[in-house]
């Protein structure tokens, strides 16, 4: 009897009866999810560490430019609820009570008032609590957010598992930034937000080099906004490659004539 074979990635190795038609379409189908699994978490590995190394680590709370309290790698904390769930340690690794973390939260907000601490680096926030978030817990919670934002950029971009991953890092490099309600296609009419039209229309398109053109970003440094684009050149670069690369759809006279017998 001849057997079928599955190599699924994190488990053990499938010998299945080629007889077992319902066991080889389970393996099938859970081969399928786990090397979707694996390819979403190496596109977003590269996307973090192109934030991290834009964004930079924080260990203390500071205002960003637009008045929100930020940690970590960049990771904006709305409201104090959500402080007072941030594992946050004292000078000596010690756990920060949770009463502690919302005036930590509560007295950084209040700086926005003074015009001082407006636009001010972040290396140059006070710490008059003398907290700090560890790098291990900054790198995981931001993790986490891009995780949990994927489901979101993919309804905005059809067939974002099949852009080039030059293009996938940027799009998740936006949407970090910008989060999900200053990175849409339209917004509603009042809203301070900018919408992106011109940017998704050239996704959807898949011409990069026009996205690249439109995906310049306010507030951040030039060499983010550069490299961004530059991942956009690259995409187009990658794409154009790939359409090069497939097969041309015979003509009925060709089939006629015996031409190609594989085509899209």
């Amino acid at each position: 009897m001849q057997n079928m074979i599955f190599d699924i990635p994190g488990q053990p190795r499938l010998t299945i009866p080629k007889t077992n038609g319902p066991a080889i379409r389970q393996a099938m189908e859970a081969q399928r999810k786990a090397i979707q699994a694996q390819n979403q978490w190496n596109h977003s590995d590269a996307a973090y560490e192109f934030i991290k190394r834009h964004e930079k680590y924080r260990p203390y709370p500071y205002l960003d430019t637009r008045g929100n309290v930020t940690i970590g790698v960049g990771t904006m904390v709305p409201d104090e609820s959500v402080m007072i769930d941030t594992p946050l340690v004292d000078l000596l690794g010690n756990p920060v009570s949770r009463k502690q973390r919302g005036q930590v939260f509560r007295d950084i907000k209040a700086l926005w008032q003074q015009e001082k601490y407006r636009n001010l680096q972040a290396e140059y926030f006070p710490n008059p609590h003398k907290v700090t978030l560890p790098e291990s817990e900054a790198d995981r919670i931001a993790r986490k957010y891009i995780e949990e934002e994927l489901p979101h950029i993919k309804n905005k971009f059809q067939g974002f598992d099949t852009l080039p991953d030059a293009a996938k890092t940027a799009i998740i490099d936006m949407q970090y930034n910008l989060g999900d309600a200053g990175f849409q296609r339209t917004v509603p009419e009042g809203s301070n937000k900018t919408p992106w039209p011109n940017f998704y229309s050239a996704i959807d398109a898949r011409d990069f080099e026009t996205a690249a053109r439109e995906a310049s970003r306010k507030g951040i440094g030039l060499g983010r906004n550069q490299e961004t684009q530059q991942l956009l050149i690259d995409a187009a670069k990658e794409w154009q490659q790939q359409q090069s690369q497939k097969p041309v759809a015979p003509t009925p006279e060709a089939q006629e004539k015996g031409g190609l017998l594989s085509f899209f």
